[in-house]
């Protein structure tokens, strides 16, 4: 014969042991809920974090590369001014030089 239907205080002592089991795992459960959402906010923060850091890297490499290329055309520039002097020069000092020559053919 069962103890707890002839024991009328028994089964409230289970009763009230079962309801403080029950919040006590209750009050578990909700600080378990809290420790993920915790972790998940945590891990979503760390993410953008990242996310922010890699962006600014991005931008400082494209800012880099496009100094790289405006630095490359300027040299490439200058070098040809520099050629294009240089053949005005060495067209002259032909010219110069060929007037000479026939100058001195022809005297």
């Amino acid at each position: 014969m069962d103890n707890t239907a002839d024991n009328p205080n028994l089964t409230l002592r289970e009763n009230r042991h079962l309801k403080e089991t029950i919040s006590a795992l209750r009050t578990e459960l909700e600080a378990m809920r809290l420790e993920k959402d915790h972790s998940v906010q945590q891990a979503i923060n760390d993410i953008s974090m990242e996310n922010q850091q890699l962006k600014a890297t991005i931008n400082a490499l494209r800012n880099e590369l496009e100094k790289l290329r405006f630095d490359a055309r300027e040299h490439v520039q200058q070098a040809a001014t520099a050629a294009d002097e240089e053949i005005k020069l060495l067209k002259a000092t032909i010219n110069a030089m060929r007037a000479e020559l026939e100058q001195r053919n022809a005297g």
